[in-house]
């Protein structure tokens, strides 16, 4: 759990900030911007931008375009995340390292 808007962000975080290596950074395989607002309704969370690994590079997920099969599987896991009520951070993070 990071406090990054963007990719680069996380990067620079984790392989400038804290010394892991650029590969250690690539097997996280997946990053989810999310976005969270407080109200009078309580805490919101919203997933603003999704990039993954594809194996050779990042790429940013564009819900506009035909998915990829990768694009594909990762929908598949966080449809599965939610019937399964899995809906907090360090759960989805948890079941995302199971899965791998």
């Amino acid at each position: 759990n990071l406090h990054a808007d963007t990719l680069d962000e996380a990067r620079h975080q984790i392989v400038h900030e804290c010394g892991a290596a650029p590969e250690g950074f690539d097997a996280l395989g997946i990053f989810v911007g999310v976005s969270v607002k407080r109200g009078g309704l309580g805490t919101r969370r919203r997933v603003e931008r999704m990039d993954y690994h594809d194996g050779g590079r990042w790429r940013a997920w564009d819900a506009k375009n035909e998915p990829t099969e990768r694009e594909r599987d990762i929908a598949l896991f966080f449809a599965e995340c939610l019937k399964n009520g899995i809906r907090r951070v360090e759960d989805v993070r948890a079941a995302w390292l199971e899965a791998r």
